[in-house]
C-alpha cells in the first residue's frame, strides 16, 4: 500500500525508491537490458514499475516473499523488551505461505495495463534476511509443487512469473504463462 504521509506502511518515495532499487538489481541480473532511462515507478491501479526493453513497453509488478506472521511476531518482541519483559515472541516460519499467499494477492487484482505485458516479480529481500530466505533445496521443486497449481488456477494478469533473492543476487525460477513452462535459473 502506498502512503504518501509516510505514517503506518513505508512512505511512497520510500517504497518506490525501494522498488526501483529491487527492479534495477533484478533488471541486470535477469539481463532485461531496459532502455535507458526508461525504468519508471508508477502508481495504482498500475502495476509498480514501467519500463521499454528493446523498443516494446512492459510492466512489473513487485511483491516482497515474507512469511506475515514474522514481522508481526518481531514487533511485538521488540514492544516486550521496551517494557522490560525479556520473553520472545516466537512462531513456526512458513515457506510455502507467503509464495501462495503472495500470488492469490497479485492474480486477484486488476491493473491498469495500456495494452502493456504485465510480470510477476516476486523477491526474496536482503533488507532483512534472516526472515526472507527462500525454501531450502532445488527452488523449482517448491515452485513446481506451490505456486504452479496457482498460477494454473489463475495467473490474471501476467505473462510471466519470476522469483528473485536480492540476498544472493540471482534469479531463482521463471515461469512463462504462453509456454506453460517453468524453469530453475
Amino acid at each position: 500500500t502506498r502512503n504518501s504521509s509516510g505514517t503506518g506502511a513505508m512512505s511512497t518515495t520510500k517504497k518506490e525508491a525501494h522498488e526501483r532499487t529491487v527492479f534495477e538489481e533484478f533488471a541486470r541480473v535477469a539481463e532485461l537490458n531496459p532502455d535507458a532511462g526508461s525504468v519508471t515507478n508508477e502508481s495504482p491501479p498500475k502495476p509498480d514499475i514501467s519500463c521499454v526493453i528493446a523498443g516494446q513497453r512492459y510492466l512489473f509488478e513487485l511483491a516482497r516473499l515474507v512469511d506475515s506472521d514474522i514481522p508481526a511476531s518481531v514487533a511485538e518482541s521488540l514492544r516486550r523488551l521496551k517494557r522490560g519483559d525479556k520473553r520472545p515472541v516466537g512462531g513456526a516460519y512458513s515457506l510455502t505461505q507467503p509464495l501462495i499467499h503472495r500470488l492469490r494477492e497479485k492474480t486477484a487484482n486488476n491493473y491498469d495495463l495500456d495494452g502493456a505485458p504485465v510480470d510477476l516479480l516476486l523477491y526474496y529481500d536482503n533488507a532483512v534476511p534472516t526472515f526472507e530466505l527462500p525454501p531450502p533445496g532445488e527452488f523449482r521443486e517448491w515452485a513446481e509443487a506451490y505456486m504452479v497449481p496457482e498460477i494454473e488456477r489463475n495467473s490474471g494478469s501476467f505473462s510471466r512469473f519470476w522469483v528473485f533473492d536480492r540476498n544472493e543476487g540471482r534469479l531463482l525460477w521463471r515461469y512463462d504463462v504462453s509456454r506453460g513452462g517453468s524453469e530453475t535459473m
